[in-house]
């Protein structure tokens, strides 16, 4: 379901009539774009770059899909690794998100060996960066506080802040169920 093939003939059949094909990206655009193409929002045939699956902004849409998101995920101890897939499916089903438009997770480094968090993340290809509670702790920004998790590892919130420990901007905001908290942020630059 990734690829529309329909939507690429649309686009090349623009492009090759000479008619402006617009390009709508949720991410920083580096450089110039390719003849033919202009960034915009508007115009029967389009490109969306972005990481939301449900959105359509033109009459025919492309999608290009990159992996510019980050997880946060915060878990107890011993987690189960089907409470962790289901959290995480869950909090990309809210931004209309696949698993395939995640670049990394975040954790704290007491995550570093947690079986299950360690065994989705090979299996997806997902890399597993870890940050201390310290580095966590003095990270800028407005967090969803949690007095109990404070106590607990030293930081008052783990999901968003690991979320955002690279940069990028948090998209949503702490989910927690099921012994699982997860966040989720966009990538400064892919």
């Amino acid at each position: 379901d990734a690829y529309d093939p329909e939507a690429a003939k649309a686009v090349s059949a623009a492009l090759l009539d000479g008619q402006a094909v617009a390009v709508l990206s949720d991410l920083p655009l580096r450089g110039s774009l390719p003849k033919g193409l202009r960034e915009g929002g508007e115009g029967p045939v389009g490109i969306y770059v972005g990481v939301d699956r449900r959105l359509r902004p033109f009459g025919t849409t492309l999608q290009a899909l990159p992996r510019a998101l980050v997880l946060g995920v915060g878990c107890r101890k011993g987690i189960a690794r089907q409470a962790l897939e289901e959290r995480i499916d869950a909090a990309l089903a809210n931004l209309g998100s696949p698993r395939q438009a995640v670049a990394a997770v975040h954790s704290l480094d007491r995550k570093a060996g947690e079986e299950a968090l360690v065994a989705l993340c090979e299996d997806e290809r997902w890399p597993l960066r870890t940050f201390s509670a310290e580095t966590l702790a003095g990270l800028p920004g407005d967090f969803t506080p949690s007095p109990r998790v404070l106590e607990h590892v030293g930081v008052d919130n783990v999901c968003e802040r690991a979320a955002v420990a690279q940069g990028g901007r948090l998209l949503l905001r702490k989910q927690a169920q099921d012994g699982v908290t997860v966040a989720v942020a966009l990538l400064p630059k892919t």
